[in-house]
């Protein structure tokens, strides 16, 4: 059974390495949201004021402040699809998870039966089945961490 869990072995830190990047990018992507929905929120509060404002008849006042809640929205919408990009990459990402398990099964599985071929059933796959290659291991896996989130700008 050694056998077996050292031919898993380099599929599943792939696959830890996958999902942690997987995990980077959902957090990102949640916390640039939830700043998102703030600065909208203080957009809604700033521009009220501003309503207010210009009903007092403090033209300056609202018109500052009308511009100021345009910039929290303008940023807020920056922060969004920021968001939404992420949550794509790691929708992006997510599809190669299946295919580092099912190698990591059938590696255990090939490798169990080639040591103990009296216990262990041969890898069910039809002798005529057309049978992808494995998914890469070590530093060729494709799994980036997420950009950071500081400067702003998009790499």
């Amino acid at each position: 059974m050694r056998a077996a869990a050292k031919a898993a072995e380099p599929y599943e830190k792939a696959l830890m390495k996958v999902e942690k990047s997987v995990a980077q990018h959902q957090q990102q992507a949640e916390f640039l949201n939830s700043q998102a929905f703030g600065l909208q929120s203080i957009a809604k509060a700033t521009a009220q004021t501003a309503v207010k404002q210009q009903s007092a008849v403090d033209l300056k006042g609202a018109q500052a402040n009308m511009m100021l809640a345009h910039q929290f929205m303008a940023q807020a919408g920056v922060l969004g699809q920021r968001a939404f990009n992420l949550n794509e990459a790691a929708k992006a990402l997510q599809l190669n998870i299946p295919a580092y398990e099912g190698a990591a099964q059938m590696a255990a599985a090939k490798a169990g039966h080639w040591w103990d071929p009296t216990t262990m059933p041969p890898v069910p796959v039809a002798a005529a089945a057309f049978v992808p290659g494995p998914p890469p291991t070590g530093g060729a896996i494709a799994a980036p961490e997420p950009p950071p989130l500081w400067p702003m700008a998009e790499s």
